[in-house]
């Protein structure tokens, strides 16, 4: 009869550093989670090309092109502020249509003004005009192209929390074996529901601290050898520090690590036998890229690869490798952004002389609060 295997978990003091990065997140041994990966500063880049063709007007940027800063409005969407000399402003009227009209503002008795243009989309067109004393109309059209217009109102708001909350659940298929030396086998296929939960805090816009939660809230086993064996479920609890490296044009990439804390419950069987883990722990690390999409929505990619410190053969023998992505599924006008994720992840380890590997594949739906 075997005995449910039991790991010490890794002493939380050598992972002081590796606090949690960013809400739900994929837990080691199962593809579980997807790092909902917080990001205020994706796509940040504003512009727009093209030289004036109105005589006097002269915009203030690289090579005489048009240079933008994003400040917030009353409404809580963007606005691009131009700058610029205009050596005509007291032989007529400068404006700007996009939205609305905006007549340009002049700094003192200097030629020099900034006008603030609402935008309107990714992609705002501008009219820019100018009307002399005669009535005479001289015109220029220009593009402002915002990369992260739809996710400015959104990060407005969360940039004004610096804790971040984080729900959801998934539904799982999972291949469960454990070999004994002897060459005794259990196998376990099943469908799992597992909800999870996070929190996250934000310590700056490269720098993220977390910690997440998980539990197999029920199981359906598919089939099961031998015969009588209990259903199992899953629990873990990671850590992680996330930490921004590189920046896009549209998108950001992150490295992430921290311990994670796993394990099974196993009720007893009715043929007698025991399996299954107790607690496992190791260290695991993430490449995360965050990404927005031409329609505005945001896309996520990651591959992890973790070991399992209390296996047999040293940390390299005993790991886990997984890959994931998420999409988003709500519309670019929606209050809330709900994810959906799919995750692929693969598992063994040796430990007391018995094999254990595990395969899932886990499709879920998260949000953040």
């Amino acid at each position: 009869m075997r005995n449910p295997l039991y790991f010490s978990p890794v002493s939380v003091a050598t992972f002081f550093f590796s606090i949690a990065f960013a809400g739900a997140i994929p837990t080691s041994a199962f593809a579980e989670e997807l790092p909902n990966v917080f990001d205020s500063s994706i796509a940040q880049s504003v512009y727009s090309e093209g030289r004036t063709t109105i005589p006097g007007l002269t915009w203030e940027g690289d090579g005489a092109e048009p240079s933008f800063t994003i400040e917030g409005l009353k409404n809580g969407k963007p606005g691009a502020r131009v700058s610029g000399v205009f050596d005509s402003k007291n032989a007529g009227t400068l404006l700007f249509s996009s939205e609305v009209i905006q007549r340009a503002q002049y700094k003192g008795d200097s030629s020099h003004f900034t006008v603030l243009i609402p935008l309107t989309g990714r992609k705002t067109p501008v009219k820019v005009k100018y009307i002399d004393d005669y009535g005479n109309l001289g015109t220029q059209d220009i593009e402002i192209v915002y990369e992260n217009f739809y996710q400015f109102q959104t990060d407005q708001l969360s940039n004004k929390r610096k804790l971040n909350f984080d729900f959801g659940a998934s539904v799982s298929y999972l291949d469960y074996k454990q070999t004994s030396a002897g060459g005794d086998q259990v196998k376990i296929s099943q469908i799992g529901f597992t909800p999870k939960a996070g929190l996250t805090y934000n310590y700056s816009d490269k720098l993220d601290f977390g910690i997440s939660t998980f539990i197999t809230a029920a199981g359906l086993p598919i089939s099961k050898t031998p015969d009588g064996l209990s259903t199992p479920r899953f629990y873990g609890v990671n850590l992680r520090v996330g930490y921004k490296v590189y920046s896009l044009k549209t998108g950001n990439i992150y490295l992430m690590t921290g311990p994670y804390f796993w394990g099974m419950i196993v009720p007893p069987s009715p043929n007698g036998l025991n399996y299954g883990v107790v607690k496992l722990s190791g260290p695991q690390l993430f490449v995360v890229g965050r990404f927005l999409t031409p329609t505005g929505r945001t896309a996520v990619g990651y591959i992890k690869a973790a070991s399992i410190l209390d296996g047999e053969g040293g940390m390299f023998s005993n790991r886990e490798f997984a890959l994931g992505a998420a999409y988003q599924l709500t519309p670019i006008s929606a209050k809330r952004r709900f994810m959906g994720n799919l995750d692929f992840a693969s598992a063994k380890f040796i430990v007391a002389g018995e094999t254990i590997q595990l395969d899932s594949i886990s499709l879920g739906i998260s949000t953040s609060f």
